[in-house]
């Protein structure tokens, strides 16, 4: 046993001996910088890329061996341009000696001065990366053992790790500040990420490595995103699994174009990802910005097809007018101050490997209001989506902004001067939608619409909202609405019909117009087209009925309008009246005709028990202007103050001109010619009487006359 123990010292003074001997005669002998040719030759074999070290290569020993290459820079890809894609101040790299000997790698502390590396994509969306690594049998020709390994498959198991890389330890990893520079000349955006600093620490397989990072990103002409990560990774020894945990990371973005000139962001999180079975969970995460916090969690799995996810978004209630604070925005004017307090989000998702991203169930809320169902997404570019959705109910009104005295005033359209005012349809043209909206209840203009259902469909441009179903005004609304933005301009047609329609809120809503009152049935065919909102008044097309009952004009009474009118034509005083403004009707009816901004109608009828009136004229809706004549007939007795003078009209046709603005029309009426034509038929109806008269007394003088002659006659043949 003692020469046993002998000899192994001896064996062990030997070994070191010789170390000691062959560290001296590499000091003494070798000259790292005369394998500065081999160096540069066997990258750029391997990776098709001329490597210059233009600074000295520096070896270290004994406890370390170590080596430390200067000013180092790999060559761009042909056609990229002369600058290099990678370069570096100085790159160190050092073995343990002692660990080594004893079939253990350690590392020391691995560290990048100042690398930057230059990311370019063309215009033909080629990017300077792609050949990078590929492997070159010779300068810019692809070597056969360069082709890369198919992927493998999910499930398929890993290759064994060697036991010295498993129990490998890197003391650290340190990038000093880096630049990357991302040069999109196909998008024409360039991206620098200036400073970019990363520590690793206490690498090893199995063990919980922290690790920090910070950077600054420069949009051209745009803010400035400074970020911060800490987080603790994991690697399972055999590389099947690898966890993130303690995600924290920190961004703020400043500049002019961000609201309140500067926003922030945190983000954490736990990141899992089993290799073997190609599946990541994503939990625990938490985005916090703006006074907001959105929970997160997903779980994504790779498969033959692609990938396959599936998880749930979460925004717990909050404050938008909040929002608008943390912006240095003002919040938006309501009608109802009260609105814009509450909002929330809950949704679960899916992603198929086709692409299709599956929202179900969703449901956000806005207030009092709930919008709840399911959304399909099927490209965000056009975007192609489908949805099946629900409101319950929703007050518009409450959001429109407040009304002033003279915002309540009507006011004329805007003319559209040198393409202001214009409504772009060209997105329309690339939208694909399949959906269906059911809302319980819609207040809007004042106006409660209930159980309404539609349905849209939208198709290379073409776009039809039918069927179109409510109840509303105390009616039931059908509609057909058709959009085609395939040309220069929006063509759009109308295909309308109202039932059992309160009169007075849907001409408020459609025209402002709320003088008549009454119920009935309205339909409306119409076209038109354009590029602004006058465009459309001007190309509108078409026609509309209507037929109201029992109801009543207000503005004008016409009863009452009559008796000042023939009391001004006496010379006597307007007779007063409390009676009001309004002139009630049984039947009222007619034809719209639109032609250009104009709208004319022909066969107005309104019947009431005193009156029978018809009309005819035309409203311009570009200027918002009316020019109508009325012919009234009184067909009943007026009682009251000039009751039997008036009645004197029975029959007489009246005419009544309605004119000036839409809003608030002139009315005046010509009893004159009304009189005249009294006059006329009084005037003859005396001639007549007195001819009459004359030839009964020519009669009565004749007969007396012819009494006398035969008196006398027979007194003188008697």
């Amino acid at each position: 046993m003692g020469r046993t123990i002998k000899w192994f010292l001896i064996a062990i003074a030997g070994i070191l001996a010789l170390l000691i001997v062959l560290f001296v005669a590499v000091i003494l002998l070798v000259d790292p910088n005369a394998y500065r040719d081999e160096i540069e030759r066997a990258v750029a074999m391997q990776t098709g890329r001329e490597l210059a070290i233009e600074g000295d290569l520096e070896l270290t020993f004994f406890p370390w061996i170590g080596l430390q290459a200067n000013k180092v820079q790999l060559a761009d890809a042909p056609g990229f341009g002369d600058a290099p894609f990678f370069q570096a101040k100085s790159m160190e790299l050092a073995v343990k000696v002692l660990p080594l000997l004893q079939g253990n790698l350690v590392l020391d502390t691995i560290t990048l001065e100042q690398p930057r590396i230059h990311l370019i994509r063309t215009a033909q969306g080629t990017g300077n990366w792609e050949t990078l690594g590929a492997g070159q049998g010779a300068m810019g020709k692809p070597s056969a053992s360069a082709e890369p390994a198919p992927p493998r498959a999910s499930g398929e198991e890993q290759t064994a790790v060697s036991p010295m890389l498993r129990h490998a330890t890197l003391e650290g990893f340190v990038i000093n500040e880096a630049r990357v520079v991302w040069e999109d000349r196909q998008a024409g955006v360039t991206v620098v990420v200036d400073p970019f600093n990363l520590t690793l620490e206490n690498v090893s397989l199995g063990s919980k490595v922290p690790i920090q990072a910070n950077w600054q990103v420069t949009l051209a002409e745009g803010p400035t995103i400074t970020a911060s990560l800490a987080a603790v990774a994991t690697v399972a020894p055999d590389l099947s699994t690898a966890t993130v945990t303690d995600i924290a990371l920190q961004a703020k973005a400043a500049g002019e174009a961000i609201p309140g000139g500067e926003q922030t962001v945190q983000l954490s999180g736990r990141v899992e990802a089993n290799l073997d079975k190609g599946v990541y969970r994503l939990s625990e995460l938490v985005l916090e910005a703006l006074g907001v916090t959105a929970r997160a969690k997903a779980q994504a799995r790779l498969v033959d097809a692609g990938v396959t996810a599936q998880g749930s978004l979460s925004v717990p209630q909050f404050n938008p007018r909040n929002v608008f604070e943390q912006l240095a925005m003002q919040p938006p004017q309501t009608h109802n101050p009260e609105v814009l307090q509450a909002l929330s989000l809950e949704a679960q998702f899916r992603y198929g490997a086709g692409g299709t991203i599956n929202v179900a169930p969703l449901q956000v809320r806005l207030d009092d209001s709930t919008l709840a169902g399911t959304l399909a997404i099927r490209d965000f570019v056009g975007p192609n989506a489908a949805f099946n959705l629900t409101l319950d109910q929703i007050n518009v009104d409450h959001y429109l902004p407040p009304q002033s005295e003279a915002a309540q005033q009507p006011a004329a359209p805007p003319t559209p001067a040198g393409g202001e005012g214009k409504l772009p349809h060209e997105p329309l043209r690339s939208l694909t939608l399949d959906g269906q909206l059911h809302i319980g209840k819609l207040t809007v203009a004042g106006a409660q619409l209930t159980d309404a259902d539609i349905t849209v469909t939208a198709n290379a441009g073409h776009i039809r909202i039918h069927p179109l179903t409510a109840s509303l005004y105390g009616g039931r609304y059908e509609g057909d609405i058709r959009l085609d933005a395939s040309g220069d301009v929006l063509a759009v047609s109308l295909n309308e019909r109202l039932a059992g329609i309160q009169a007075q809120p849907l001409l408020r809503a459609v025209t402002g117009f709320d003088k008549l009152l009454g119920s009935g049935n309205f339909s409306i065919d119409a076209t038109t087209k354009g590029v602004a909102p006058k465009d459309f008044l001007k190309a509108l097309t078409g026609q509309a009925t209507f037929a109201f009952n029992d109801g009543m004009v207000k503005g004008i009474n016409v009863a009452q309008t009559i008796r000042s009118a023939l009391a001004r034509f006496k010379g006597k005083p307007v007779p007063k009246t409390d009676a009001p403004l309004q002139t009630d009707y049984g039947k009222l009816g007619g034809t719209v005709h639109f032609d250009g901004g104009m709208v004319r109608n022909d066969d107005l009828s309104v019947q009431t028990p005193l009156l029978r009136i018809g009309g005819e004229g035309k409203a311009n809706l570009i200027e918002r202007t009316l020019n109508y004549d009325l012919t009234v007939n009184l067909v009943g007795t007026l009682k009251g103050q000039g009751g039997a003078e008036i009645d004197a009209l029975r029959n007489v046709p009246i005419p009544l001109h309605v004119g000036g603005a839409l809003s608030e029309p002139d009315i005046s009426v010509d009893i004159a010619s009304a009189f005249k034509a009294i006059a006329g038929e009084r005037i003859a109806e005396e001639k007549a009487e007195l001819k009459q008269k004359i030839e009964e007394k020519k009669q009565d003088v004749q007969q007396k006359i012819q009494e006398k002659i035969d008196e006398k006659l027979k007194g003188l043949f008697n």
